[in-house]
This record gives C-alpha cells, structure tokens and sequence, in this order.
C-alpha cells in the first residue's frame, strides 16, 4: 500500500483516503490510452498534464482494491502531472452512466 500511495500527488489526499492494504489481485485485458496531453502555463512555473485511459480485469476480484467492478471493468481516467519536477498521479476519475 505505500509503493501504491507514493504514485499520488499530497494534494490528491485532500479529497481522497489513502489506499489501506490489499491483496494482490490478478489483472488481465488491460488497456492503457493516451488521452490527452496538455501544456500548463502558471505563475508558479510551467508543468505537462497527460491524462490516460485506464481499463483492466480483475480475476476473482476480492474487492480489496477495487470493489465497483466485480468481474467487469469500468474505464479510469488517470490524470499525471510534474507540478514538482516528478511525475505524480492528480486524480483519478470515472464515466458515469
């Protein structure tokens, strides 16, 4: 759990709880896209944001990482920036039906 949580930016904790344990989980038909790439421009400095489409499987899902997709999946959409010089995870969001 805290090689998972290191990956999110501070900032992404605000809103979100930080991943508690779980057991290892048997990913398959995974699928990662480019979605977008953006240049920021701010007064602090400048910074790229990639966002990406993330869809997996989970074999015999426990639900200990993930419980909203049983033996399905259900797309992420993984936002990345280097605000800091390091490329961390902003946010992670979903379609809603």
């Amino acid at each position: 759990k805290d090689a998972y949580n290191a990956m999110f930016r501070n900032e992404y904790f605000r809103s979100n709880p930080a991943k508690d344990a779980f057991t290892m989980q048997k990913i398959y038909d995974s699928q990662i896209t480019k979605y977008s790439t953006e240049e920021i421009e701010t007064t602090n400095g400048n910074y790229t944001k990639y966002i990406y489409v993330v869809e997996y499987r989970i074999l015999k899902n426990n639900g200990t990482f993930r419980n909203d997709i049983g033996d399905g999946s259900r797309a992420q959409y993984i936002t990345i920036t280097n605000k800091s010089g390091e490329y961390l995870i902003d946010s992670i969001g979903y379609i809603r039906y």
